[in-house]
């Protein structure tokens, strides 16, 4: 906090309001989802159209640091997640992303969100290495489609080969497509009861998209 007030006095922090939503009580909550709206002075490239930015806390698969922050300490182990549970873990991450921007929408008015951008998570330096990155992604969607979008909010993907298999996966003419055996199905068969009775409520395939700008 001390530190945080140090550079606050030395600069001025491009943040109009933040919100932030998290789905655990654990001091270490994973899964996570920050939105911090921007003032117009701090917007990339000054543009109306860069008003947020949103952050997720993916889980962790593997005890690993980003690149550039060095090596993890020992008991950051206790903090990896088995298959199931690192499954799990980014659904319900992706339920979060969905709710927190809802929420900021509903107190924002006429600021609302129209266009939400979304990469994968957890799917590179954090992925468990029993879960293939196109899994990664179709968790977190899967989250993400079980709560339903306002109107007027579009999702972006970005375009990776692994997120392009998950959608092709999840939108089947407008439709999930949980067939015996399917990818889909297999990470529904990974949610418990909760999540499993949230999981039937389909975002319709109008509200998704790849991100234009984005290559």
């Amino acid at each position: 906090e001390e530190a945080i007030n140090k550079r606050a006095a030395n600069q001025a922090i491009a943040v109009e309001r933040s919100y932030a939503r998290v789905f655990s009580k654990s001091a270490e909550p994973f899964g996570a989802v920050f939105l911090h709206e921007l003032r117009q002075d701090g917007r990339p490239l000054n543009g109306r159209h860069n008003s947020a930015v949103l952050y997720t806390v993916g889980p962790l698969g593997v005890n690993a640091k980003a690149p550039g922050e060095g090596e993890p300490q020992p008991g950051r182990e206790k903090l990896v997640k088995g298959k199931l549970d690192f499954v799990r873990c980014l659904y319900d991450t992706g339920v979060n992303v969905v709710e927190v921007v809802k929420e900021y929408n509903k107190k924002s008015g006429v600021r609302a969100l129209k266009v939400l951008r979304v990469p994968i998570v957890s799917g590179g330096v954090f992925r468990h290495p029993e879960v293939a990155p196109e899994i990664c992604a179709l968790a977190l969607l899967a989250g993400m489609q079980a709560v339903p979008l306002d109107d007027g909010l579009v999702v972006e993907l970005m375009p990776s080969p692994s997120m392009e298999q998950a959608f092709q996966w999840i939108t089947v003419d407008g439709k999930s497509d949980p067939s015996p055996g399917k990818p889909l199905s297999q990470v529904i068969s990974n949610l418990d009861r909760n999540q499993k009775a949230c999981f039937g409520k389909v975002m319709p395939k109008k509200f998704w998209s790849f991100c234009p700008w984005c290559s």
